[in-house]
């Protein structure tokens, strides 16, 4: 046999035994999105992943189109209203990456996934044995255990792209929460002022949602953060989330690309979106309990008292922050229909959830 053949035999040899990675270019950048795993009935981990990929660009005039559509008059703002919008609008303007296959390092062991969408998002899942996941698992602090994962790069890659996991208990109390005008004060009902406090303003906490997070946290709770607003306003989101003190959590937002529509469009009603993302944490987490809130801004209790109903005995309490001046009771009462009345409460102070709803809570986590 020729010293040639042998060569591209090694060499042939050396390819099949080299290690999947990324394939991600020098000028893309991968975001990983907080998920959660969950213990499958053979005793496994059942691992989600979920990202997004894309190039940074910047086009003044596909930015000048979207301050247009926003009827955001740039001339007219402040250096520091500036920098916000500018920070804000950045993720709509890149180049989605469609195609790309994302490796995950889990320890030793790797992970491809979904090859990425034309939104530049990719999923996957992975089966870990408790053996596998037990080195790899990290105290939450602020929430359940968690495992974290990074890219795995080509080789002279230097960046770090990173993300975790939330291992949750096969049973217990997850609160599904909404965040504009829920934990976050955004002002739905006023269409110029909702703009402006998501392009131009810092992020501002409707005040005691998170000392009220916090307690049920303390109780063993853990968070779903489930909002209508579009993936590109994760990382702030996640950001004014950490700063004000909430507790950490698993996001699930709406996917959206400028090319689908106008930029308005991200304002559409959340109903169809909301009911489909609820279901499918239910579904995935099929023997735990769930808290929802949400306010009465858009459409919360009729999505909620829907999912109620769908799922009897999986919805434990439903909250609903009032921020409409008049509250009809017609409505609520035809949200809630069929539901128990101890089911379901709508308040405008957080502290009036009070000592009680925060001691049943703690009751039913730990079964009592």
């Amino acid at each position: 046999m020729g010293v040639a053949i042998l060569l591209l035999m090694g060499l042939a040899q050396g390819s099949a035994n080299a290690e999947p990675v990324s394939s991600v270019d020098s000028d893309e950048t991968v975001v990983f999105f907080p998920t959660f795993a969950y213990p499958t009935a053979a005793g496994d981990w059942e691992l989600r992943f979920h990202g997004w990929i894309h190039e940074r660009t910047r086009s003044q005039a596909l930015f000048a189109k979207l301050c247009d559509e926003f009827g955001v008059e740039e001339g007219k703002l402040t250096p520091a209203e500036r920098d916000i919008l500018v920070a804000r609008l950045d993720p709509f303007l890149v180049d989605n990456e469609r195609g790309e296959t994302i490796v995950v390092m889990l320890g030793k062991r790797r992970v491809t996934l979904n090859p990425s969408e034309p939104n530049g998002h990719f999923k996957g899942t992975a089966r870990l044995s408790e053996a596998e996941v037990r080195p790899l698992r990290r105290g939450g602090g602020d929430g359940p255990d968690r495992m974290w994962f990074r890219a795995a790069l080509p080789k002279g890659d230097p960046r770090v792209f990173d993300g975790e996991v939330f291992l949750l208990p096969a049973e217990g109390i997850s609160v599904i929460s909404d965040i504009d005008d829920t934990i976050r004060i955004s002002n739905v009902l006023n269409r110029r002022e909702l703009i402006r406090g998501t392009l131009l303003r810092p992020f501002e906490a409707v005040p005691g949602m998170a000392a009220r997070y916090c307690e049920w946290r303390q109780g063993g709770a853990t968070f779903h953060y489930v909002s209508a607003g579009p993936w590109q306003l994760f990382e702030p989101l996640s950001r004014f989330l950490l700063q004000a003190g909430f507790p950490a959590g698993t996001f699930h937002m709406r996917p959206f690309r400028l090319t689908d529509g106008t930029a308005l469009a991200m304002f559409e009603s959340p109903e169809p979106f909301k009911i489909a993302m609820i279901e499918e944490i239910l579904q995935s987490l099929s023997r735990r309990r769930f808290i929802l809130v949400g306010d009465s801004g858009e459409r919360d209790p009729e999505v909620y008292g829907e999912i109620a109903r769908r799922h009897p005995g999986r919805v434990e309490r439903i909250f609903i922050r009032e921020v409409r001046s008049e509250a009809p009771a017609e409505r609520y009462e035809r949200a809630f229909a069929g539901l128990a009345a101890e089911t379901w409460k709508v308040f405008d102070d957080p502290a009036s959830l009070g000592e009680a709803d925060h001691k049943s809570l703690q009751r039913d986590q730990i079964g009592e």
